[in-house]
């Protein structure tokens, strides 16, 4: 996952990634990481914050990833 993003970031395409029903937020952060421009949507509020709890212990709380409670 995060080696095809990598290789198209390489070939100067921008990698947008819609992680829905994103629970913890591990493809998230994983995607964000590779260098994604993320959305993570959940329907649970806590879910959310989960990730952004996550994005933020793995050095990725100025990734740009957009957080999104909703079904």
């Amino acid at each position: 996952f995060s080696g095809l993003i990598r290789e198209a970031r390489g070939a100067g395409r921008e990698v947008n990634v819609l992680n829905l029903f994103g629970y913890t937020g591990a493809a998230t952060c994983a995607a964000a990481k590779a260098g994604a421009t993320v959305c993570h949507v959940d329907a649970a509020e806590g879910m959310v914050k989960w990730c952004r709890e996550n994005a933020a212990l793995s050095g990725l709380a100025d990734a740009p990833i957009r957080y999104i409670v909703d079904d």
